[in-house]
């Protein structure tokens, strides 16, 4: 089939050499507003899509580096029991980590490649970069105002909880085909999916909750996580 690995693969690596210049590139796109004249005065209006407020983030950078490190964490955690209890290979283990580790990488790639290049504002551009409404000029270099599309932190947390999904099902099927896996096991395992998918959502919803991001900057992070992680999970 085209999507096996011997195809999906290399692909992927052709195309991330072939994005390497283009990761240079960084679009400074003029900030959008209009000018409306009444009674002989001139106005500028604000293009309200990045009129929002800059308030604290929710999930920080910070904290988001601790939360996918408890996420890497619990993978690992995951892999080991399953080649320690013997449901599949050391080898397999090892493999599995190192997919993991490349989908990060994928994610990481395309994410910055996408910031830079596109160059679009955040909900909160105006407020963020000091705007003079007078002046029609920002008073203030808010550089990362430009990175909208699309999400990171949505992007980073979705590749490291999906992946830990999948780690789940996985090892939830094998211990159902072997028929002796206690019941709170399974729950407990089925737990930890759930909550999993809890935490790359919430933070993909904060992020538009506290104006950094568009609801399209989100999804298309989910996406780009979500695919990094699945893409090489099972075509590795």
């Amino acid at each position: 089939m085209f999507l096996q690995c011997e195809y999906v693969m290399p692909m992927i690596y052709v195309i991330m050499m072939a994005c390497i210049p283009l990761t240079f590139i960084i679009n400074e796109e003029m900030v959008p507003y209009q000018t409306i004249t009444i009674n002989g005065e001139t106005h500028l209006i604000k293009d309200f899509r990045y009129d929002h407020p800059l308030i604290e983030e929710t999930v920080t950078t910070s904290l988001l580096a601790v939360i996918n490190s408890f996420g890497t964490f619990v993978i690992i955690a995951v892999t080991w029991f399953g080649a320690y209890a013997e449901l599949y290979k050391w080898k397999s283990a090892v493999h599995t980590l190192v997919a993991y580790g490349l989908a990060y990488m994928i994610q990481d790639f395309i994410v910055a490649f996408g910031k830079d290049y596109i160059g679009a504002f955040r909900p909160n551009f105006y407020d963020g970069c000091g705007w003079d409404n007078n002046l029609g000029i920002c008073t203030v270099n808010f550089e990362k105002g430009r990175r909208s599309f699309p999400s990171g932190h949505s992007s980073s947390a979705a590749v490291v909880f999906v992946y830990l999904i999948l780690s789940m099902n996985d090892i939830r099927t094998v211990l159902r085909a072997q028929n002796n896996v206690p019941i709170i096991i399974d729950k407990l395992l089925f737990l930890v999916t759930l909550l999993s998918a809890f935490v790359f959502l919430f933070v993909g919803a904060s992020r538009i909750h506290d104006f950094w991001h568009h609801p399209p900057d989100v999804i298309v992070g989910f996406l780009i996580g979500g695919l990094s992680a699945c893409a090489c999970r099972y075509t590795l």
